[in-house]
């Protein structure tokens, strides 16, 4: 459901409004399952069978269970930010291709299931007759976080996991601050999803103007 007409303000409240304060309730919650595992979560351990006397696997076990609440939590995040970056070049798109009578460029399913960063160049191809490329330092982040989401929706993060061979070599070596791969899985700390956002909104706000000024085919 659209939320206003103003493609500018709906960037304010997905990203200030929603996704800023969900970033923060993520980390609240993380440090919140931290202090209180001590405690609270030593008696859920034990319920699963570990001998009281047996300490050294209850700290092996209550360790891993604060890795994993971590990686869960920071996973959703990137997840969901990947589908507002989808759902907003939809829109983008969309946009423009009604306010030029050219919907039948985004009405297309098969292109509409592609994914975000060649369903963008598509439509400036054909709706747009888009002469250039768009600059990499916006483009290659975009389809870094893409290769990540993928990752972690289709292999729960372990990149051994991935068919392709090259999208595994891409991301062993990817270098983005908070980001790294541990014992084959991809690991993001809080630095990765503020850093991520930040790139998202930063393409959204370049983007964005270039089809602002261009005409559409049928003008």
């Amino acid at each position: 459901m659209r939320l206003t007409n103003d493609f500018n303000l709906d960037v304010l409240l997905g990203f200030d409004l929603v996704l800023g304060p969900y970033l923060e309730t993520i980390d609240e919650n993380i440090n919140e399952f931290e202090s209180t595992s001590e405690s609270e979560y030593r008696e859920r351990i034990r319920q699963l069978g570990i001998d009281r006397e047996d300490t050294e696997m209850e700290n092996h076990i209550l360790k891993l269970q604060i890795i994993l609440f971590r990686r869960v939590m920071r996973y959703s995040f990137v997840t969901f930010l990947y589908s507002s970056l989808d759902d907003f070049v939809m829109r983008l798109c969309e946009d423009h291709a009604k306010k030029h009578c050219q919907t039948d460029f985004v009405s297309n399913q098969e292109w509409r299931r592609k994914p975000v960063m060649k369903r963008f160049k598509e439509y400036l191809d054909k709706a747009v007759s888009w002469p250039r490329s768009l600059p990499e330092e916006l483009v290659v982040p975009m389809a870094d976080l893409a290769d990540i989401r993928n990752c972690i929706v289709h292999c729960s993060g372990f990149i051994d996991r991935l068919r392709s061979v090259a999208k595994r070599k891409k991301l062993i070596g990817l270098d983005w601050p908070g980001y790294e791969i541990v014992h084959g899985q991809i690991v993001l700390d809080k630095e990765f999803c503020k850093e991520s956002m930040s790139r998202v909104r930063s393409f959204l706000n370049q983007v964005r103007p270039i089809l602002l000024t261009q005409k559409g085919l049928s003008d």
